[in-house]
């Protein structure tokens, strides 16, 4: 029991994250359960649902299909919707329940492509992870099965990966950076996490830069980096150094910029990792002599981290960490306040993915 979390909500899962990337690709979303957690979704997790609904559908699980392991009642849900809304393509999801009882995610999926001659894919979501586990499942997906292969090469032109309102919400965060790019003569190839069409995910692998935006999307981004010879920087650009050290990278440069030799304090910042990274660089520029040190419930790619940094497995390890290393300043979502001693002083940050819709209207752009 010690994962049970007693003050914190549910972060958004899996499914969510994964829906997250997908809106708006042309794509039919099919989440198989029991009509519940498709509400986390669209009423928690997705703030575009609102003026944006796309094409995501309940499986409508019943208790004797959970049991019985009844293929043939999605199959046809699916085929039957799919005839009228003739997607691109069509993920089927899974959630808890399936998942429990040993669901065949893959065969019901094949049986929907052979019926329906539409790509569909079986996605082995399960609930219990959390959103991050999502997007890296999307982005894979994207890269794998729904990108062109061997796509001319587009020259100035940069893809923006794993950037999702799970991080970074829906108010001109995405407008934000598409203009820091575009008035370093450089524009955007795709998009994938801030509604991008069809066209563009499949010209995915012809851009000549990838900006990482999410801990979540680097397996992808060292994967292009491998595969086709594209070089990345882990964002988000956050502060005046954030945004020299993006202009250094679209122009092969190096980045030069004057600090200050002021001793700053000792500081956790809390939240998905690259955005705390960020976070932590635009400190470290001004006050380089300050301790910094970053936690997260999403992760921990040692690959940008550094000594110190602290992946979190639930309520009980945040209270002990904090009460075992007394930081003077933290910074988080507003959920994470009451775990900090009274002396500490806490900045929040609301992360969409951990306090949903109860402080997205709230968020704070440090982009630019």
């Amino acid at each position: 029991m010690s994962t049970l979390f007693k003050k914190l909500p549910s972060f958004a899962t899996d499914y969510s994250g994964f829906l997250s990337v997908m809106h708006g690709l042309g794509g039919m979303m099919v989440v198989y359960d029991p009509s519940g957690c498709l509400g986390n979704y669209t009423n928690c997790d997705e703030p575009r649902w609102y003026s944006d609904p796309g094409p995501v559908y309940t499986a409508n699980l019943r208790e004797l299909e959970a049991v019985c392991g009844d293929q043939e009642t999605l199959i046809e849900k699916v085929v039957n919707t799919a005839g009228m809304l003739h997607p691109e393509f069509i993920c089927i999801l899974m959630t808890p329940v399936p998942s429990l009882v040993g669901f065949d995610i893959d065969t019901a999926a094949q049986s929907m492509s052979d019926r329906c001659d539409i790509p569909c894919f079986g996605i082995h979501t399960d609930g219990f992870c959390f959103y991050n586990d999502g997007i890296s499942r999307a982005l894979d997906l994207i890269y794998t099965c729904l990108s062109d292969n061997s796509p001319v090469s587009v020259p100035g032109s940069v893809n923006v990966l794993g950037m999702t309102p799970l991080d970074y919400h829906i108010f001109g965060e995405e407008k934000k950076m598409a203009s820091l790019i575009s008035g370093e003569g450089w524009k955007v190839n795709c998009f994938l996490g801030m509604g991008n069409d069809y066209r563009a995910v499949k010209r995915l692998r012809a851009a000549e830069k990838n900006i990482v935006m999410s801990a979540a999307a680097l397996p992808l981004a060292k994967r292009m980096l491998a595969d086709d010879g594209i070089p990345f920087w882990v964002g988000p650009p956050y502060g005046e150094s954030g945004v020299l050290e993006l202009k250094a990278f679209l122009h092969n440069s190096e980045s030069d910029q004057p600090c200050s030799c002021t001793t700053g304090p000792k500081i956790l910042v809390i939240g998905e990792q690259a955005c705390a990274n960020a976070i932590r660089r635009a400190y470290s520029y001004r006050y380089p002599a300050s301790d910094i040190t970053i936690a997260s419930f999403f992760g921990i790619d040692p690959d940008i981290a550094m000594p110190g940094d602290k992946e979190l497995t639930d309520e009980k390890d945040l209270k002990i960490f904090l009460s075992e290393n007394p930081y003077e300043t933290v910074v988080g979502d507003p959920l994470f306040a009451p775990f900090c001693p009274e002396q500490t002083r806490f900045v929040e940050m609301p992360h969409p993915a951990v306090s949903s819709k109860l402080h997205w209207n709230h968020y704070m752009s440090l982009i630019g």
